[in-house]
């Protein structure tokens, strides 16, 4: 039937594609043609929706903010009990095993386009403001469940993410050639102590899971 015709492809499948592609072969080897290859498609299918790799990849910037967003709210929901949740979010923002969607290759290769194109740039500092503000809101959640007390949510949400950006790219690029045991404790207890909720860990286990969705 040769390749497929518009109506089969919609953006997000094209921006899927393209994220897998540039995982594959790096930002430099992708290509609106190597897209559509990559599809059965042509060309002309991915330009409608997108005019040029320039703007297909600031949407894949906001696709990579929305597989995020979404990654991080299961990670949030794991445990029933606020107070067990939040012990989990502080021992995974700072594992040493597991690499989260904001860490991954795809991301530091726009981000590394973002130093010579202004445009990306800015969809990269949206994403990180979507991050402060997801911040902020977890803060008054856990100061309503009265877990933290915290005067200035919006300062203290961007000391938390310098905390977990931070490590995450020390463990990224260092952790092959460091033990980071000792590292990542460092910042798990500074992360607690600018909340004031070093306690939670004193005594106590993990709690119990949410059941999976059906």
């Amino acid at each position: 039937m040769g390749r497929n015709s518009i109506a089969h492809i919609r953006k997000p499948d094209i921006l899927r594609h393209t994220y897998h592609l540039i995982a594959e072969k790096g930002l430099a080897g992708t290509s609106i043609n190597k897209i559509a290859r990559r599809m059965n498609a042509n060309p002309g299918i991915v330009m409608h929706y997108f005019k040029n790799k320039e703007g297909l990849i600031l949407a894949l910037v906001d696709y990579m903010l929305e597989r995020a967003e979404t990654f991080y709210d299961s990670v949030f929901e794991k445990y029933d009990d606020p107070r067990q949740n939040f012990k989990y979010l502080a021992q995974y923002y700072f594992q040493i095993f597991e690499n989260p969607p904001g860490r991954q290759s795809v991301f530091w290769s726009c981000y590394a386009l973002g130093f010579r194109n202004e445009r990306v740039k800015r969809r990269i500092q949206n994403m990180y403001q979507k991050f402060l503000e997801r911040i902020v809101e977890r803060l008054a959640y856990w100061e309503e469940k009265g877990l933290v007390k915290v005067e200035n949510k919006q300062e203290v949400s961007a000391i938390l993410l310098s905390l977990i950006e931070g490590f995450g790219y020390f463990r990224i690029t260092m952790g092959e050639n460091m033990q980071l045991e000792k590292v990542a404790a460092f910042y798990k207890k500074t992360f607690l102590e600018v909340l004031g909720a070093g306690q939670l860990f004193e005594t106590g286990s993990l709690g119990r899971r949410r059941r999976p969705l059906a």
